[in-house]
């Protein structure tokens, strides 16, 4: 999959955690993941917007920047938000489909 082999090219390590926990226990997850070192950015996609909060900030403490994805956080200092327009993405696979059944119908 190329979104493992293309940070290896350019000598980067890419470390996925998938935080299948409460939001408490994500936020201390978090923490512990800065307190080992070795991470220069942070993509998160918080499964919830206070709850991360203190691992944003002990990120900002440690000078790693943070993104945040698709749901943005109430506090500490993200250098960017990645969202998607879910409603106008819905409107376009609509569009799609309906095209795609007038094409069939000829």
């Amino acid at each position: 999959m190329e979104l493992w082999r293309r940070p290896r090219r350019l000598g980067w390590a890419l470390l996925s955690l998938m935080l299948r926990m409460t939001p408490q226990q994500t936020a201390i997850a978090g923490g512990n993941f800065i307190q080992q070192g070795g991470v220069n950015i942070i993509l998160v996609n918080p499964c919830d917007s206070a709850a991360i909060v203190s691992a944003i900030k002990a990120a900002n403490r440690a000078k790693i920047p943070v993104i945040t994805v698709d749901r943005g956080a109430d506090g500490g200092e993200v250098i960017c938000h990645i969202a998607s327009d879910n409603v106008q993405g819905g409107q376009m696979a609509g569009e799609y489909l309906a095209n795609l059944s007038a094409t069939r119908e000829r």
